[in-house]
C-alpha cells in the first residue's frame, strides 16, 4: 500500500486510517496544540469496523490533533498553553480516536519520551486483559 509509505508520523498515520494521500489536505506534521487533521465526514477503517459490528481500539501516539480549545480554561494566554492546569481535563476531548470510530483509546498526542513506549505497552496489555475481546458484537464465543 504506497499511501502509507512516508517517512513521518501524522501523514502516515492519516494515510492509513483514511486512504487519502495527506498533502491533499497539509503537509508536514501536527504540531502539539494543533487541530484535528480530519474533517468530520471523513472515512476511516476504524469507522468502517464500527459500522460492521466490530469493537475498535487505538492505542499508543495519536499525533493527528486535537480539539484543544474545547478543554483550555477561559483566558488564558497562548504563553501558558504549555500548562497542565491550563485545561479541564474532566471535559470530553473532541477531535481525537474516539470522533474518528474508535470505541477505546489509550495513548497519548505524542510520546517522543524516552520509556514512554514500553510503560505505555504495558498499561495496554493490562487494559486488554480487563476488558471485552476486540471481536464483532454481534459474535458470540464458544
Amino acid at each position: 500500500m504506497d499511501t502509507v509509505r512516508l517517512g513521518i508520523c501524522t501523514p502516515s498515520r492519516f494515510a492509513l486510517l483514511t486512504g487519502q494521500h495527506h498533502w491533499r489536505r497539509f503537509h508536514g506534521i501536527v504540531g502539539a496544540f494543533d487541530g484535528t487533521v480530519f474533517k468530520p465526514d471523513d472515512f476511516t477503517l476504524a469507522k468502517m469496523f464500527q459500522a460492521r459490528g466490530y469493537r475498535t481500539g487505538c492505542f499508543g501516539k495519536w499525533h493527528l490533533g486535537w480539539d484543544f480549545d474545547a478543554i483550555r480554561k477561559p483566558r488564558v494566554v497562548k504563553k501558558d498553553w504549555v500548562k497542565a492546569d491550563s485545561y479541564d481535563w474532566t471535559k470530553r476531548f473532541p477531535g481525537g480516536p474516539i470522533d474518528q470510530g474508535f470505541d477505546y483509546y489509550f495513548g497519548d498526542g505524542t510520546i517522543n519520551f524516552p520509556r514512554a513506549g514500553n510503560t505505555l505497552y504495558v498499561r495496554v496489555i493490562g487494559f486488554l486483559s480487563t476488558h471485552p475481546r476486540v471481536l464483532p458484537k454481534n459474535l458470540h464465543s464458544t
